[in-house]
């Protein structure tokens, strides 16, 4: 039991962290917007908890809900690793060759690319 205490206290505590992270973070977007919008776009300042849905709508919007770069990206991870688990060896060894190639890697480490004929 003593073990799981201390995974609540952690629990706690980084919910605790988050939280005070999420606030700092809505108050830096609203110090900045009320600082730079009016100013620089005649637009409206804004209230403390205006700022946090625009937090909250940007990492909508930009960010995804994961974490990582948006719903876009986990598709199409999602689609490489399928398409990658359905090659057989021979597609996989041709595919890890065009991809050497289109970003210009030599694939043999040791040997130097071809130089061309100098005029």
């Amino acid at each position: 039991m003593r073990g799981r205490a201390r995974w609540v206290v952690k629990g706690a505590a980084f919910l605790a962290l988050a939280i005070a992270l999420i606030a700092l973070l809505s108050l830096v977007v609203m110090s900045l917007w009320n600082w730079l919008v009016p100013s620089l776009f005649h637009g409206p300042a804004v209230q403390y908890w205006q700022a946090v849905g625009l937090l909250l709508l940007s990492r909508i919007l930009f960010g995804g809900l994961r974490g990582r770069g948006g719903w876009h990206g986990h598709w199409r991870q999602r689609m490489w690793r399928e398409r990658w688990a359905s090659m057989t060896p021979e597609e996989r060894a041709r595919m890890r060759e065009h991809f050497q190639r289109r970003c210009g890697r030599d694939r043999h480490a040791g040997e130097q690319a071809p130089q061309p004929p100098t005029a």
